[in-house]
């Protein structure tokens, strides 16, 4: 054996090493990998025992608030250690997310005795881990801090999109009448921010922030901006989103703008546009208008939707027939007599389709 590995065979020595070689990898990379795991299962029995003594704690004060003999230790219980800190910071800012209210302002008081503030900005001036920086610009939202107002400003224009999202979310957890200005003109711009991204931070604003910037930028903006804002127009006051949509239905606003209009009409205020648009020579704005009326249509709006089960498009006939079954004030016998009234042969399959798909969910 020894011979043949002895070989002076080039060939044969370059394949022992080459074996020696992988062999030697595949140790190393098993060790790592023992390595790594041992060192997670330390740091998760390290996260368990310090969240069993700090969850209570936090829960206990975020309900009941701050008694005197507690507000006099927490200085001294503030977290020493790397891991320690970033737990707490970790099980605060979701305790902060899921409260509101006084309970909200518990947490708030607690952060600032136990020095969340100085640990947040600390990390957000010298960190250079991504996953701290976002956590200490979420903390200082959630703390209200308006001293890091101009700092947390300038990641709205990061490249990071995650970065520049959470520095609008705590922008409106700071000062949700202040920000507004700054996140319209980001929403406008940025095509990174995704629709639900946005609708989760303008949640956190609140509709008393949103509602007139939003509806002033609506009434301002070109056709396509206009297009893109109207859609957030559900997390509004419902009269001024009803107001809004009804003026615009009733001027002369791109096709576009009406379809959007249209997806988020939900009144008596749009009513009257919205029979009108049922005759728009585009399909596609008498779609909208059909699944419109199903979801706030009146009983004299049954007739609409049969003629449109007539309509030369497969789609405005799907859509008026799944309107007049989901009305909720008429039942599968009416239904049945408004199918046999139907004279258009597509109208009546049209229906019947709609009716099993009904019985079948």
């Amino acid at each position: 054996m020894w011979d043949f590995a002895a070989s002076s065979d080039p060939f044969v020595q370059v394949a022992i090493a080459s074996g020696l070689g992988a062999a030697a990898i595949t140790l190393l990379l098993f060790g790592s990998s023992v390595l790594l795991r041992l060192r997670l299962q330390a740091q998760q029995r390290a996260e368990r025992k310090f969240l069993k003594t700090w969850r209570p704690l936090l829960t206990q004060v975020a309900i009941h608030g701050i008694d005197p003999e507690t507000d006099k230790q927490l200085p001294g219980m503030r977290a020493q250690k790397y891991s320690a800190r970033r737990f707490l910071l970790n099980e605060w800012n979701i305790l902060h997310d899921c409260l509101k209210g006084s309970a909200r302002n518990h947490l708030t008081r607690v952060g600032y005795r136990l020095g969340l503030d100085e640990i947040a900005w600390h990390d957000l001036k010298h960190s250079n881990s991504l996953g701290e920086q976002l956590l200490a610009i979420v903390t200082l939202g959630h703390l209200g801090d308006m001293g890091a107002w101009d700092e947390i400003v300038a990641e709205l224009d990061s490249s990071n999109t995650l970065l520049s999202l959470m520095a609008a979310k705590a922008l409106c957890n700071i000062d949700p009448d202040r920000a507004m200005p700054l996140l319209l003109e980001q929403i406008l711009s940025r095509s990174d921010w995704a629709d639900a991204r946005i609708a989760g931070v303008l949640t956190e604003a609140g509709p008393a922030a949103i509602s007139k910037p939003l509806r002033d930028a609506i009434l301002a903006a070109g056709p396509e901006d206009r297009e893109k804002l109207i859609g957030f127009l559900p997390m509004v006051y419902k009269t001024v989103a009803s107001t809004v949509v009804q003026q615009l239905l009733q001027s002369d606003v791109d096709d576009r703008v009406l379809g959007a209009c249209l997806k988020v009409a939900d009144g008596p205020l749009e009513l009257e546009q919205v029979r009108e648009l049922a005759g728009h020579p585009r399909w596609h704005i008498r779609m909208r208008a059909a699944i419109a009326l199903g979801r706030f249509g009146e009983k004299d709006d049954c007739p609409l939707l049969l003629e449109l089960l007539a309509d030369r498009e497969w789609w405005v006939r799907y859509r008026a027939a799944q309107s007049l079954v989901q009305l909720p004030f008429l039942n599968r016998d009416e239904l049945l007599t408004m199918r046999d009234s139907v004279d258009d042969p597509y109208g009546r399959d049209m229906m019947d389709q709609v009716l099993s798909e009904a019985a079948l969910a």
